[in-house]
């Protein structure tokens, strides 16, 4: 488990409850990766972080305001009052993590759309998931080795 977090687990698809009852993490697996919800621990199950398998999703502030918010064109950042601070189209050139605490269980870092770490820290364990798109290829097309042609 190199690059995790210490006593982390692996991704799990399911339900994850807090000790109150409710409902604290609803993960699907599906071909490309995970589609994660997290929500509040209170009855209204408000929700604070989703992702689907292609790394788009977002993450809230407890007063319901929008934190991170990213689409497959890029993403945008606001304060707590619900001011955007920053506004950026795909590719992101920083390799800086962005991070927030949602709450004491819920944190999500974020450096691009590839790499976006949600984790769930409750009394049964830390779980996290890689809730960022999983590229398909990242070198030329096989043809271009067998045609000596780049793209």
């Amino acid at each position: 488990m190199s690059g995790k977090e210490p006593n982390a687990m692996e991704p799990t698809e399911g339900i994850i409850h807090y000790p109150s009852g409710n409902i604290a993490v609803v993960a699907c697996k599906q071909a490309a990766g995970f589609v994660v919800t997290f929500m509040s621990d209170s009855k209204n199950s408000q929700i604070l972080a989703s992702f689907d398998s292609k790394g788009v999703g977002g993450v809230n502030y407890l007063n319901g305001r929008p934190w991170l918010v990213v689409t497959e064109s890029g993403y945008t950042l606001s304060d707590k009052k619900g001011n955007v601070v920053e506004r950026i189209k795909f590719p992101r050139t920083s390799q800086e993590v962005i991070s927030l605490d949602v709450t004491e269980c819920i944190s999500v870092r974020f450096t691009n759309r590839q790499n976006i770490i949600a984790v769930f820290a409750g009394p049964e364990g830390r779980h996290e998931w890689q809730c960022g798109e999983a590229l398909r290829r990242t070198e030329a097309p096989y043809t271009s080795k067998v045609l000596g042609t780049k793209e």
